[in-house]
This record gives C-alpha cells, sequence and structure tokens, in this order.
C-alpha cells in the first residue's frame, strides 16, 4: 500500500468516527430534554364544574290540544205567533241579558188584553152581586123566612161567579203575558249571531229559529284522554310516584293563536265518568274567564294542567345533558375523580334546569361546564360546586309562585308529558 492510500484510509475512518460521535451526541441531547420536558411541564387535568344531586319536589305537567266551547248556547224564539216587527241588535255583537232582540207586532196581543179586562169587570160586578145575594138571604133562612133551596142556589152562584172571576183574572194574565213576549229579550249575555228572519217575515211560536246566543264567559276548553294514560295516571299517584293538589284541583295555562299565553288561569271544571265507548276516551271540560272576549268558540288551543307534583325529584342543569343519536347521557365524577357517562331518561324543563327520571341518584356528581373536553375515564378536577338558586328552589316545591320561570320553561308537544308518567 503506498503511502497516498494509507493518508486516504487514515482521513475516512476519522470522518466516520466524527460522524459517529455526533449521532450519539443528538441522540443524548434529545433524551435529556425530553426528561427535562417531563420533569418541567406536569400533566394538567382537566377543571370542571359541577352539580350535587339532591333531591327535591318538582312540578309536574300534562299538555293537552283543546277545542273552546261557549258555555251556554241558547237558540232565541218566539213564543207568539206574529209578524216580526223589528230586529233591535247587530249581527254578531255582543249583548247583554235582558237586552231586546226583537220586536212582534203586538196590537192583536194589545187587544186581547183589552178583552180580557173587559171579561174581568163583567165577573168581578156579577161576584160583587152573588156576595150580596147570598149575605141577604143567609139572614132570611137563619129566620125560616125562606125556603132552604132558595138559600143554596144563592149560595151556588156565589161560588160559579168566584170561579168565573178567578177565571177572567187568570184570562187577563195570559193576554198580558202573550203581550210580553212580542218583546223577545236575551235570556243570558254573550255573542249573538245574525238574524235568521227579517222584518216582515210571519215568526211561528216555538218553531221559527230566529237567532242564537253564545256565552263567552266563562269560556270552556274540552280535550281528551286516552285510556291508557288515564289508567298510567292513576297508578303513578296511587303508588305515590305523582302527587296531586288538594282535592285535585289542577290550574290550567292555555295559549293560542301564535302560542299567545292567555293572561287568565282556568281550572277542570268536568271529567266524564264513562269512557267513550268506540273511542276509548274521557272527556274532559276546563272553564276559563273571558272577560275581554279574547277566546271564541272553536278554537283550537293548548293546555297545560299545573298542580302536580313529582316528590323527591333530580333536577340538573340543562346545559349538563349530552343529546345523541342514541339517548341521552351526563357525565358523573366517581370517588377516583374520574369521569363516567351515565344514560339518563330526561323529564320537564323547568326554566335552566330539567328533570331526571331515571339514571342519576342523590348525591351523584355531575358535571355541568367543561364535559365537552371530558372523555370516559378521564381524570378531572372540580373547579366550582353550583347549587340551586333560592328561586329556583322555590320553583321546584310550588310551581305557582314563580310564573316567570314557568313561562320561560318550553312547551312540550301534545301527550309528551303524559307518555313519561
Amino acid at each position: 500500500m503506498s503511502i497516498s492510500s494509507v493518508k486516504e484510509w487514515v482521513m475516512l475512518n476519522k470522518v466516520k468516527s466524527l460522524a459517529a460521535l455526533a449521532i450519539i451526541g443528538a441522540a443524548a441531547f434529545k433524551f435529556s430534554a425530553t426528561s427535562a420536558g417531563t420533569q418541567i411541564m406536569p400533566e394538567i387535568k382537566q377543571e370542571v364544574t359541577v352539580s350535587v344531586i339532591r333531591p327535591v319536589d318538582t312540578p309536574v305537567t300534562f299538555n293537552f290540544s283543546a277545542i273552546t266551547e261557549g258555555s251556554k248556547e241558547v237558540e232565541i224564539r218566539s213564543q207568539v205567533t206574529g209578524i216580526l216587527q223589528s230586529q233591535l241588535f247587530q249581527d254578531g255583537k255582543i249583548v247583554k241579558a235582558d237586552d231586546t232582540l226583537f220586536k212582534i207586532d203586538p196590537r192583536q196581543f194589545e187587544i186581547a188584553v183589552s178583552s180580557a179586562k173587559s171579561g174581568l169587570l163583567k165577573a168581578q160586578a156579577e161576584l160583587s152581586q152573588s156576595e150580596k145575594d147570598e149575605a141577604r138571604l143567609k139572614n132570611l133562612i137563619a129566620r125560616k123566612a125562606i125556603s132552604q133551596k132558595e138559600y143554596d142556589d144563592s149560595y151556588a152562584k156565589l161560588q160559579m161567579s168566584k170561579a168565573n172571576y178567578i177565571s177572567a183574572n187568570t184570562k187577563l194574565d195570559e193576554a198580558k203575558l202573550n203581550l210580553s213576549y212580542t218583546t223577545i229579550k236575551a235570556p243570558i249575555s254573550g255573542s249573538v249571531s245574525k238574524a235568521f228572519k227579517n222584518e216582515g217575515a210571519l215568526i211561528n211560536a216555538s218553531e221559527t229559529l230566529l237567532t242564537k246566543i253564545i256565552q263567552l264567559d266563562p269560556i270552556y276548553a274540552n280535550f281528551s284522554v286516552s285510556e291508557n294514560d288515564f289508567v298510567k295516571l292513576d297508578q303513578n299517584i296511587a303508588k305515590g310516584i305523582i302527587k296531586m293538589p288538594d282535592e285535585k284541583k289542577l290550574n290550567v295555562e292555555l295559549r293560542y293563536g301564535d302560542n299567545i299565553l292567555y293572561s287568565h288561569i282556568g281550572h277542570v271544571s268536568f271529567s266524564d265518568s264513562e269512557i267513550k265507548k268506540g273511542t276509548g276516551v274521557i272527556e274532559v271540560r276546563t272553564s276559563f274567564p273571558n272577560p275581554e272576549n279574547h277566546l271564541i268558540p272553536g278554537q283550537f288551543v293548548k293546555l297545560k294542567l299545573i298542580g302536580a307534583y313529582r316528590p323527591n325529584s333530580i333536577v340538573i342543569p340543562k346545559r349538563s345533558v349530552i343529546n345523541g343519536i342514541a339517548g341521552s347521557a351526563v357525565f358523573v365524577i366517581n370517588e377516583l375523580n374520574k369521569a363516567t357517562s351515565k344514560d339518563v331518561q330526561v323529564g320537564d324543563e323547568i326554566g335552566d334546569n330539567i328533570q331526571i327520571l331515571s339514571g342519576l341518584k342523590a348525591g351523584d356528581k355531575v358535571i355541568v361546564d367543561g364535559s365537552q373536553k371530558v372523555q370516559n375515564g378521564m381524570e378531572v378536577t372540580i373547579s366550582s360546586v353550583i347549587e340551586h338558586s333560592h328561586e329556583e328552589q322555590v320553583y321546584m316545591n310550588n310551581a305557582a309562585q314563580a310564573p316567570h320561570i314557568q313561562e320561560e320553561a318550553s312547551i312540550q308537544n301534545e301527550q309528551q308529558d303524559m307518555d313519561r308518567v
């Protein structure tokens, strides 16, 4: 080997050695940096806000669709036969009880009254004369100045005169009554329909329909409950799952038109005592004050029956519930401070809270804020605990004491709550 070849070999091995040393040094530096980073940057646990489950009494509402109906509907007919003389109301307007609606031509009835008065005067004169004759003969029969037959005849004539007087008086009363029937008045207050007969038409007593009046205050809203829902509710009441107010008096909220909340609270006024054959439903009637006549018969409305409650119910903030295709779930923290997913069945919304019908128990720590960054089995740190406000607590125990929260509660679909109970 030449001297030049030896020099080349030495230089090549020197370069390889330097490269090897560089690789080893870089690896050592990387390991050192990684080791130092682990010591300087410890793992950070996810902070979450939780709500501790404390059972409370929560309201149970029942939602139905209903149709309004006037509390009374009266057909107006004449009680005497005659010619319709005038109409004294505007079609479709509100009338009050005793307002005059129609006038029947009274002339023939005025004549009948005059005739009856004449007959009464005649009967009164005959009665007066008979009383005098009977009194005179009574004195004579006492002295045996006349026969018994003569006195008996005078006494019989007196009794007939009395009967004729009573009959004549009755005929006068009847004539006056028929005359009063020529003025047709509203028997109730309410909305009057159009007149079905015009002036000049012949009106037959008790046959000809003149108009109708529907009483609007109060107004009814009727709905039906299926047999299955009725039985389910009855069973839950018997088991104590649902409690009813005293005497089962449920108040009723009504919404009409574009989901407008009606200003008056109603109540259940009637529930049928039997199930309708063929339909399998029970008819229920609610009654509402309607002094402003905002509601009219035939409207489709939504009803919410309030007053029942579920004792020892589980309530959590709505934002803690995670809704998915498979259903609803929440994260709870176990004794190892690890997040665990639990499936739940949700119930009514109560303001910013929601009832949980199954899946949770008293003492569970439910993650309210931070659940989006939490995975099942992840260890977490509790940053704060949410307590129910006094206002929410009052509402949970008495729905009537927080109407503004109730106003914000969402309206569920028809029969939704009945399905849950």
